[in-house]
């Protein structure tokens, strides 16, 4: 039945075009024009939003930069050309969200980290990204070396060695309780006596506290044994698979 019905309506389109064309009456196909972004709030600039660039608010012997939370920071990578003031945050109420702010000074030196938070209902922790020296690859990346992966609990106004010339990122996590007023937010990271604007924007939504969608990781326990070179009986080794499907 729809299929006659869609076949009816096309029919008499064209023959409503024939009828035009035959007349001599000019056809004219007007473009659709974009619709505008309605939906996105007024203090959001979607040309300007980035994630990696060095801060305005670095010192003379001290820069500081940020970058994307899923891209790993080596002692060695480079720091970005574009430069922009502050951290800008989008949260949901009841949400937690992390920041990556990378520290690389000039010359041997400490730098005392703080985070200056008046803000009822916004909480937030610190961690120094840590490295391990990796002597083959262990993922897509194929870095051997140095390579960051630890978050070692970071105490406020704890200081931290600097080594001269090379990286060392700030692990940031920011979490907002569900009663906290939807709004903007300023706090300020202090990085000795560099000032860095941290503004948080909440959303006027929570996160349930329980989730319905089921997650799927798939891991094969075998590779995992083959891969570090568990050898053994079959009571061994099936002990070890327990143990690591119990994770």
């Amino acid at each position: 039945m729809k299929t006659k019905t869609l076949f009816s309506l096309t029919l008499i389109i064209m023959l409503m075009l024939n009828t035009l064309i035959s007349s001599g009456a000019e056809l004219v196909i007007e473009p659709v024009s974009e619709p505008e972004l309605t939906h996105m709030p007024q203090h959001i600039d979607p040309v300007n939003i980035q994630g990696r660039y060095k801060l305005t608010e670095s010192g003379s012997n001290l820069t500081l930069w940020t970058d994307y939370v899923s891209e790993k920071v080596f002692k060695d990578s480079s720091i970005p050309t574009d430069v922009a003031s502050g951290i800008q945050v989008y949260m949901a109420k009841n949400e937690f969200e992390p920041v990556q702010l990378v520290l690389n000074s000039k010359v041997e030196s400490n730098a005392k980290i703080q985070i200056l938070n008046d803000n009822l209902g916004i909480s937030a922790e610190l961690h120094e990204v840590m490295y391990i020296n990796l002597d083959k690859s262990t993922d897509n990346l194929g870095q051997t070396g140095f390579y960051p992966d630890p978050l070692y609990p970071l105490n406020q106004g704890e200081n931290i060695e600097l080594e001269p010339m090379v990286n060392q990122p700030i692990w940031i996590t920011l979490h907002t309780k569900n009663t906290v007023v939807a709004g903007d937010y300023n706090l300020t990271l202090l990085v000795n006596d560099l000032a860095v604007p941290l503004k948080v924007h909440v959303f006027d939504f929570s996160i349930p506290k329980e989730l319905h969608v089921k997650s799927q990781i798939n891991v094969s326990t075998k590779r995992v044994l083959d891969k570090y070179g568990v050898t053994g009986t079959h009571e061994t080794t099936g002990s070890m698979l327990i143990l690591l499907n119990s994770l």
